[in-house]
């Protein structure tokens, strides 16, 4: 009860903005939006929503999303798979409540795919996660280009390509980074 009294007495201004001032995501930015219903058994011992039920809100909204047949068209030969899953949270979560994941694709690349998502719940973002997913044939388990037909159905929901040099450039820059933090 005392967890739940600070989380909703916390100043107007940390409900604008999230960690370090930036402003937090808004539902209206995210072109698929789900609705999910918290249940008791997701609480944990702290009394409030287990951080890994995020992941699973995120699993089901990345699932509605590439599943729905008016989205995308998927080859049952095929199939994405996720490989990089992060998230960082904002807020706590209490049960009851009913809370709507934002999602939008928001890198197209050759095999691969960015996917932005928010967790909200009455409006505030608690949440925030970034995933890849990979296409892959079903028989190889090898990753596949994606079709051209594919890749403009996920580029209408918020997907953009990425050309060769910005790859390059942002690869570069990640490498040499890495090898600067790495000599200090």
């Amino acid at each position: 009860m005392i967890a739940h009294f600070v989380a909703t007495t916390r100043p107007y201004w940390l409900f604008r903005r999230g960690r370090r001032g930036r402003p937090r995501p808004r539902l209206a930015s995210y072109p698929i939006v789900t609705t999910e219903k918290l249940r008791f058994a997701d609480t944990d011992q702290n009394g409030h929503i287990s951080n890994a039920v995020c992941a699973v809100l995120c699993q089901s909204a990345r699932m509605e999303a590439l599943s729905a047949s008016n989205r995308i068209d998927q080859s049952p030969t095929h199939r994405f798979l996720i490989v990089q899953l992060q998230i960082a949270f904002l807020a706590e979560l209490h049960w009851p409540g009913t809370v709507e994941i934002g999602t939008r694709f928001d890198d197209v690349g050759r095999t691969s795919v960015r996917l932005d998502q928010a967790v909200f719940i009455d409006g505030l973002c608690v949440a925030t996660a970034q995933s890849t997913i990979v296409l892959v044939d079903a028989a190889t388990r090898r990753p596949s280009p994606i079709p051209a037909g594919v890749a403009d159905q996920i580029r209408k929901f918020g997907g953009r390509q990425t050309s060769m040099a910005r790859r390059l450039l942002t690869t570069t820059t990640s490498l040499l980074g890495r090898r600067w933090a790495n000599a200090r």
